[in-house]
């Protein structure tokens, strides 16, 4: 499945396309999470621009349902790191 994960809708069967978003689902609340935990280094690289945006989409739509962590979190290893 890893090498399907690349593909582009059009090019996956239904069932193949939501194992790859019940994947990045689960990456993204991961990702989050460590974020949270203080863990951000980790987490930046997968919000690189991709031809494919489903990750970073899945990371920034977890990510809006804890604002002030991330927020914080983006400050303190982004914007105003000591």
């Amino acid at each position: 499945m890893p090498a399907e994960l690349d593909k582009a809708n059009e090019n996956l069967r239904a069932e193949d396309q939501q194992l790859r978003d019940t994947h990045w689902q689960r990456q993204s609340l991961a990702a989050v999470t460590l974020v949270q935990l203080g863990f951000g280094d980790e987490v930046w690289s997968l919000l690189e621009f991709t031809p494919n945006p489903s990750l970073r989409s899945f990371i920034i739509w977890a990510s809006s349902r804890n604002t002030t962590t991330i927020t914080a979190a983006i400050c303190r290893e982004i914007i105003c790191p000591q």
